[in-house]
């Protein structure tokens, strides 16, 4: 899995916090997170994205298909 979408920006941290997977490669975040998360994802490797983000990215592109997965903890 290449991408993670979190809810918040405590859910960013704990996932940042905890051995990252090599095969994840960007986290979206659905509310606003802090600077110290965004940083951290940086150190990580990741690319962070906001769910608007991703939002007009998607608008910009259309007629892509796209797979997602849903994982709720």
């Amino acid at each position: 899995m290449s991408t993670v979408i979190c809810e918040n920006d405590d859910k960013c941290k704990s996932l940042l916090n905890n051995n990252v997977p090599p095969c994840l490669k960007q986290l979206v975040h659905i509310k606003p997170v802090s600077r110290e998360t965004k940083e951290l994802a940086q150190r990580k490797g990741l690319l962070l994205f906001s769910f608007e983000q991703v939002e007009k990215l998607g608008a910009e592109k259309k007629n892509r298909p796209v797979v997602c997965y849903f994982v709720v903890f």
